[in-house]
């Protein structure tokens, strides 16, 4: 019972990554973006606003389906017992990976492309 509870929650996490992912993709959202909305006007006019809410966008889609397939493993090592536990390891390392590349990428993006 306690699995499902866990999967639910982590599914109901990366549902709301996706639905920000549609806001920050259709360009808007550029308040929800740490930092950009404390610049003052002067310092966000140095920035293409679309660039960086696309950054954003894919970055979220990104962890979003990384959470997504988390929380399967999760449930998959608990359904079925003979999987490995090392699957559960894998998967929580994997989505780690997957998180801080998703978000160097949109760091390094950000401050190189997105500036006009």
């Amino acid at each position: 019972m306690g699995e499902w509870i866990g999967f639910s929650i982590m599914l109901l996490f990366s549902i709301g990554c996706y639905v920000l992912s549609g806001f920050f993709l259709h360009g808007k959202g550029a308040c929800l973006i740490a930092g950009y909305n404390t610049m003052s006007k002067k310092q966000q006019e140095q920035y293409d606003q679309g660039k960086l809410c696309r950054s954003a966008g894919y970055s979220t889609l990104i962890i979003g389906i990384a959470l997504t397939l988390l929380s399967c493993v999760i449930l998959l090592t608990e359904i079925i017992p003979v999987l490995p536990e090392w699957m559960l390891t894998a998967g929580t390392i994997g989505f780690c990976s997957i998180v801080a590349l998703a978000t160097l990428g949109s760091l390094l993006f950000s401050n190189t492309k997105a500036k006009k």
